[in-house]
């Protein structure tokens, strides 16, 4: 009897959201195309979105999190690594703490404050950037790729960010950082 109830528990858990955009399963989150409020959990192992618009609040704690044609409203994205092509990051609260950001022909449309690294921009436009570190002494870098455009400041708030310019445009002041011609080694 058991073991009819914990796979009852195991089915239930995996099909929760397969009628909606989203499915579940333990450890992963699957969005395809469509629209939702919020993503349906908060903690995942991966979290992947591909033609998803999440129309409230994007919240989300993953080890990678994933995004393709995606539109993002407020997110507050927690993860190893974060992973965005062609998607768009809007609202007036945006927040990124990550490992490792990688933005490809993306747009964000205001002002982010983001926690992380190693922050790569190709062919992306954005609002002003906030880098932080909870480290003092931490080497911060933040990659413009070519057709990247940063329509404001970039402030590293720790004094230690190095942007590196390889084809991308800075159309705003470098706060607390280093500029270098081409890419940087991450």
């Amino acid at each position: 009897m058991k073991k009819y109830i914990l796979v009852l528990g195991l089915v239930a858990s995996f099909s929760s959201f397969a009628d909606s955009v989203c499915i579940s399963s333990p450890g992963k989150l699957n969005c395809g195309a469509g629209s939702i409020a919020t993503l349906p959990g908060d903690a995942y192992g991966t979290v992947s979105l591909n033609g998803t618009k999440v129309t409230d609040s994007t919240k989300a704690t993953a080890g990678k999190f994933s995004a393709n044609s995606a539109s993002l409203n407020n997110p507050m994205i927690t993860a190893g690594m974060v992973n965005l092509e062609s998607s768009q990051l809007t609202g007036g609260k945006i927040e990124v703490i990550s490992g490792l950001m990688n933005l490809d022909k993306s747009t964000i449309q205001s002002k982010a404050v983001l926690y992380s690294p190693n922050i790569n921009l190709f062919r992306t436009t954005t609002q002003a950037l906030e880098i932080n570190s909870s480290q003092a002494q931490q080497n911060l870098i933040v990659n413009l790729g070519s057709g990247s455009v940063v329509n404001g400041d970039i402030t590293f708030n720790n004094g230690h960010g190095e942007l590196c310019l390889d084809g991308g445009k800075l159309n705003g002041k470098l706060i607390g950082g280093v500029v270098h011609q081409g890419s940087c080694s991450i």
